[in-house]
């Protein structure tokens, strides 16, 4: 019987955090947790993703960076290598620009809005960001930003 879990070794790993240890020739497991939070009280959610986070420290393990993390920054940084990190957005001019904790962290304290509360519920959520798509591709700023591309 084939385990329920089966890496796919025909592709090399290449890791984005090359002072992690991963590399082309270590085995790169990715498990996602999709769908709505087992609870609705904020302060439980994040104890959740605490938790995990912690047992990721512990394993060695990191979270991707399409979620929201909970780490504190010091946390963020002993798991992500910010020494190359910020080489990195030296060399292409983005230090200007937040870091990647500052857009993956989480809100701890953050409260719902009626508007989020509407935007949760299916299909509403999904409708609303291909309405801001639509919007968003007739706008100046589109045109003025594909006028002045040089591709």
């Amino acid at each position: 019987m084939d385990p329920p879990i089966a890496p796919d070794r025909s592709h090399p790993t290449i890791s984005p955090f090359p002072a992690s240890g991963y590399g082309a020739s270590e085995l790169l497991l990715n498990v996602g947790i999709w769908g709505p939070a087992p609870t609705k009280r904020r302060d439980e959610f994040v104890r959740i993703n605490r938790d995990l986070e912690e047992k990721l420290m512990v394993l060695g393990g990191m979270k991707a960076l399409y979620a929201h993390t909970f780490y504190t920054e010091s946390e963020f940084w002993k798991v992500y290598d910010r020494e190359w990190y910020d080489a990195l957005r030296e060399k292409y001019g983005a230090t200007s620009l937040p870091s990647v904790y500052d857009k993956v962290k989480g809100d701890f304290k953050a409260k719902k809005g009626s508007r989020d509360r509407v935007l949760d519920v299916r299909p509403l959520g999904g409708a609303y960001g291909v309405l801001k798509a639509v919007r968003y591709r007739y706008s100046a700023e589109y045109r003025r930003i594909r006028r002045d591309s040089p591709i």
